[in-house]
């Protein structure tokens, strides 16, 4: 369906080029009127990229078939092309030349060849180039700076922290007194309350009517969403500035030893600054900063460097445990660049919010449909296949063993079912809707204790249908599956 929907538009777009070209005065081609009534839909909103994507893609990607009838055709009239062959041949080569010349020479006028945005796009696409010094990319562009001063601030240096804050850039600055990183918070708080934004738990909004921001009583260490300053006791010979990440084999060292005096994560910068081309294994227990750390990566890879390399929303694919895991992933993406665009004003960090959701940001079995769905007709699945969820085959396995138990129950009790306070079948869909929760919040039903379930006054019976149903059922469950996959 979604493909015809999307072929319907794209006809409906050449049908109505092809009535305006009868319709205007003057000779217009209708494939040029198509392209423009596409654009100003476009752009207007009128249809969205998504609208038109999938069949689009397909169209360029097979677009040397569609010129093979004007191929054909033109055999039909050889006979009266061929007394100027020579001369077609002649015009077709001096055009085609005289072509790129002028494109080239337009390029070249237009925009003058930039070294430096060269070695970026090549560190991009070939992680393993090595830029030389005066291609690094300049600190006012750069994703993120981090800073280690050697000497007292001067009030430019501490000017210069802030207005690259504002700008954009992520920074993490050390210094050297409490009296240099109180200097720095007096001024990130004034250019907080000049622009009207308030810190907020880690993120930052717009504030309300009288709202103030107060970063008193300040010591040691200071953290607002995308800016950290800590004050150090190193003795160093200059001041160490890193851009995006890449620091020398001296400096992994100099920030080793502050990591082990300060509070600040050495282990999370280097995760989310790695290059592409690495691959990262973090271990860490719950509320150790894991999804911090995803989406800082996330946001380095789509925002460094992003004024010559498209963002790379469309390359990233991320797989959850749960469904909610996955929704809190994109919302947390999602606040992170609202926040960018708080501080920036940058309207172009608004298309990174929208982009959150083409994101492929899913559980394993989403993710799993997804890859299947889009090679649906070469693994001869068609392409309106469905999987089926087992839901029924689950609730007979849950019913059986729940008429198990009540039986059981019956016989101790004669009066047990009037316990139950709700239809049997209820019971059995609530004891699923359990499992799921637990599911959900990735904790496992077969771990799961009578000692550590605690009571229930309207159901002292529950701790038996813990593990007298739902974990012998989901035992079950689980090996049919498995034995289902095996003969896949």
């Amino acid at each position: 369906m979604k493909i015809i929907r999307q072929i319907g538009i794209i006809f409906t777009v050449c049908w109505l080029s092809l009535v305006i070209e009868k319709l205007l005065p003057f000779t217009f081609p209708a494939s040029v009127i198509g392209m423009i009534l596409l654009f100003l839909c476009l752009f207007t909103g009128v249809l969205k990229i998504e609208h038109i994507q999938e069949k689009a893609d397909f169209l360029l990607g097979n677009m040397a078939f569609f010129f093979v009838p004007a191929g054909v055709s033109i055999m039909n009239y050889f006979d009266v092309l061929k007394h100027s062959i020579v001369q077609l041949v002649f015009v077709c080569i001096i055009s085609t030349i005289i072509t790129f010349a002028v494109t080239a020479w337009s390029v070249k006028i237009d925009t003058p060849f930039d070294e430096k945005a060269m070695a970026i796009v090549r560190q991009h696409f070939e992680p393993s180039y090595k830029a030389k010094d005066d291609q690094i990319v300049e600190v006012s562009d750069a994703y993120s700076l981090l800073k280690v001063f050697n000497k007292e601030l001067t009030e430019k240096d501490s000017d210069e922290l802030i207005e690259m804050y504002f700008a954009g850039t992520k920074i993490v600055a050390f210094v050297k007194s409490e009296i240099d990183l109180l200097s720095v918070c007096n001024k990130l708080e004034a250019g907080f309350n000049a622009r009207g934004i308030i810190s907020d738990k880690g993120n930052v909004r717009l504030a309300e009517i009288d709202e103030r921001n107060d970063f008193s009583g300040v010591f040691g260490s200071f953290r607002i969403f995308n800016f950290e300053i800590y004050t150090h006791n190193l003795d160093l010979n200059n001041d160490e500035i890193i851009v995006e990440g890449q620091y020398t084999e001296q400096q992994k060292l100099i920030l080793e030893e502050i990591a082990n005096s300060t509070s600040w994560n050495f282990d999370q910068y280097k995760v989310e600054h790695a290059m592409g081309d690495k691959n990262i294994l973090v271990q860490a227990g719950a509320g150790t900063g894991k999804t911090y750390s995803m989406v800082s990566r996330i946001a380095y890879l789509c925002m460094s460097r992003k004024r010559f390399i498209n963002n790379l929303v469309d390359e990233i694919a991320m797989v959850t445990f749960t469904n909610e895991a996955a929704d809190n992933m994109k919302l947390r993406l999602k606040q992170y660049f609202m926040n960018c665009y708080i501080l920036t004003k940058n309207k172009k960090v608004l298309h990174e919010i929208e982009a959150v959701d083409l994101m492929q940001i899913s559980t394993i079995h989403k993710f799993a449909k997804a890859v299947l769905q889009s090679n649906a007709m070469e693994y001869g699945l068609g392409a309106d296949f469905a999987i089926s969820s087992s839901e029924y085959a689950k609730e007979q396995i849950y019913e059986k063993y729940l008429n198990d138990f009540l039986v059981e129950k019956q016989k101790e009790d004669a009066n047990f079912a009037q316990q139950l306070r709700m239809p049997v079948h209820k019971f059995r869909k609530l004891l699923m809707h359990f499992s799921q929760q637990l599911y959900n919040k990735s904790y496992g039903i077969k771990e799961l204790k009578a000692e550590n379930l605690g009571t229930f006054e309207e159901w002292p019976f529950f701790n038996d249908v813990i593990m007298k149903v739902m974990i012998p059922a989901e035992k079950e469950y689980e090996e049919q599956i498995f034995s289902k996959i095996k003969l896949i």
